[in-house]
């Protein structure tokens, strides 16, 4: 039945990017209906309702939430509480639905060390900062999408953040850019996580941290996890969350490749798509093999 629908869904969308020259949404599109056939089974939405609102829905242009309501900070957030965050993250590689991605956390990736300061000492070279007052963009992102995911469930939200994180990301699964004149920079070494949105170059940490910091802020119970991913290319560093509803049931959410996946599936063990995912030293995650 979702081969048959596959098809028609196909069917309908390309007649409809033909008759729309929705072209540069037909590949989000795809990625949405992705997430619908791996959803159905907790039925979050009917197919008309799904159908309906991918091919009525525009993408966000990533600029359009900036606001000049205030002059931004130059000083960024050092918290005694964020910076303690920042390193149980850096060492343990996850961050659990009640550690609360503050104002003042710092990613500089795994084993990085911050001081009370909040200054990096170990040699990782880039660091992400989360820092609301400083940050215009990241602000005006949670203001936006606390109003629209106010009268919303669990399992609408969990997907709303889904889709509005892609839009505001600036590129496609797999082949994200961090552009070279932020790469190389000595002065952007400490980057808002904002900033690297608005700049359109979001790459699976930032898109994590990004879901992180909205579940937080909506109420979702969202963990960060920070692991590997067994491609056809070798293993790489990953990121990626987990949301837990209050049904019980836990989710895998993987914005770089577009998938979200029941964990709680009796027969989730056995999901494909779940054997890549391995921790920081190759062991895996979440798939048991008979």
């Amino acid at each position: 039945m979702i081969k048959i629908f596959a098809n028609k869904f196909t069917q309908i969308t390309n007649n409809s990017f033909k008759k729309n020259n929705f072209i540069k949404t037909k590949s989000y599109l795809s990625d949405s209906f992705q997430l619908h056939v791996n959803a159905q089974n907790d039925k979050m939405f009917s197919i008309k309702e799904f159908i309906l609102s991918s091919l009525n829905r525009k993408k966000l242009n990533p600029k359009s939430f900036v606001t000049d309501s205030y002059a931004p900070k130059t000083v960024f957030s050092k918290s005694e509480k964020a910076i303690k965050i920042s390193n149980k993250y850096a060492k343990t590689d996850c961050l659990m639905e009640y550690d609360k991605v503050i104002d003042g956390f710092r990613d500089g990736g795994s084993r990085a060390v911050f001081d009370k300061s909040g200054n990096c000492i170990s040699e990782n070279s880039k660091v992400v900062i989360v820092d609301r007052g400083a940050d215009v963009y990241l602000s005006s992102v949670i203001n936006y999408v606390k109003e629209k995911t106010l009268q919303m469930s669990e399992n609408k939200k969990m997907k709303f953040l889904y889709n509005f994180i892609s839009d505001i990301s600036g590129n496609t699964p797999k082949k994200s850019v961090y552009p070279l004149e932020i790469a190389h920079s000595t002065a952007e070494k400490d980057q808002l996580i904002g900033k690297i949105f608005e700049n359109e170059c979001a790459l699976c940490d930032h898109k994590a941290i990004m879901y992180k910091i909205l579940a937080d802020e909506t109420g979702l119970q969202t963990r960060l996890i920070r692991g590997k991913w067994v491609g056809t290319d070798g293993v790489s560093k990953h990121v990626w969350n987990e949301v837990k509803l209050k049904d019980n049931k836990n989710y895998l959410v993987d914005m770089q490749n577009s998938q979200i996946v029941n964990l709680s599936s009796s027969k989730a063990h056995k999901n494909p798509k779940l054997i890549p995912y391995t921790n920081v030293f190759n062991e895996s995650m979440y798939y048991v093999f008979d």
